[in-house]
């Protein structure tokens, strides 16, 4: 299997960066409460969930990229019959899913194949400028209370556990970071298709960041970027651990009737972890 790392095109990847997320996460608790499949034009509302995240204020720090994979029709056949189904969800504050297994060879450039995973990074903005930071901080708030506005009229109740979520997570980035946590990079999003977890694509798609955020921060003054962190739920720890990742902290949530365990995992460039 051939694979080339790409970067999301905006918006002609959106709608398969949407579907591939619910294939990923179709077993999972967080993803269930806060969409349920049974709500109407369900699709057309994360689509725009989406297109915001990816284009709004915060959006100037966006680094979205995918994996591209081409083999043959015997190839694709045995994946999807050893596919797990299994992926899990960051809830707003990083996760991964379905990475390890060993590396695949890669290919740069061209596509001609099929999405099988996808990452979401946010660099931290400039804190030379406060002003900055505050309406990146201020349009976070806004789009999690538009997004929880859009879904409402549905069912008041489904957009309430992923912004309890949110609130929780940053809560704990200033419990187990400090302050700093605002200088490191953030996994928000990592998805990686059933049929083809274990072939090493979150693996390579974790890489890709920390390789761009020790470009930012060379590129950067000293101290603005300090490291990567993201909030994993325990599907993803494997990922993490084999790049050398470390835990700092855990939290179970409880999300309808079930709980949900993250786990607030960084690599920090000084090696201070």
């Amino acid at each position: 299997m051939a694979m080339a790392l790409l970067p999301i095109s905006i918006p002609a990847d959106v709608e398969s960066m949407v579907s591939l997320g619910d294939r990923a996460f179709a077993t999972d608790l967080l993803a269930q409460a806060s969409c349920p499949s049974s709500i109407p034009d369900r699709f057309a509302r994360k689509l725009k969930d989406t297109m915001v995240m990816l284009t709004g204020v915060n959006g100037a720090y966006a680094h979205a990229v995918k994996i591209i994979v081409k083999e043959d029709r015997e190839e694709a056949m045995a994946g999807a019959a050893g596919a797990t189904g299994a992926g899990s969800l960051d809830g707003g504050g990083g996760g991964a899913a379905g990475g390890g297994g060993e590396e695949e060879e890669e290919e740069e450039g061209g596509e001609g194949g099929v999405m099988a995973g996808y990452a979401l990074w946010f660099a931290p903005p400039p804190p030379s400028s406060p002003s900055v930071a505050a309406a990146a901080e201020t349009a976070a708030k806004a789009e999690v209370a538009a997004r929880q506005a859009r879904w409402a009229d549905v069912s008041p109740a489904t957009a309430q556990p992923t912004v309890t979520v949110s609130e929780r997570i940053i809560a704990g980035n200033n419990k187990y970071f400090g302050e700093d946590w605002r200088s490191l990079w953030n996994l928000r999003t990592l998805a990686v298709a059933p049929e083809y977890q274990g072939r090493g694509i979150g693996t390579r798609l974790v890489q890709w960041g920390v390789e761009a955020a020790r470009a930012d921060a060379a590129a950067r003054p000293a101290g603005e970027v300090r490291g990567l962190y993201a909030v994993s739920t325990s599907a993803g720890l494997r990922v993490y651990q084999k790049a050398g990742w470390e835990a700092k902290g855990e939290e179970v949530f409880e999300v309808g009737e079930g709980t949900y365990k993250f786990v607030w995992m960084v690599m920090r460039f000084d090696g201070s972890g």
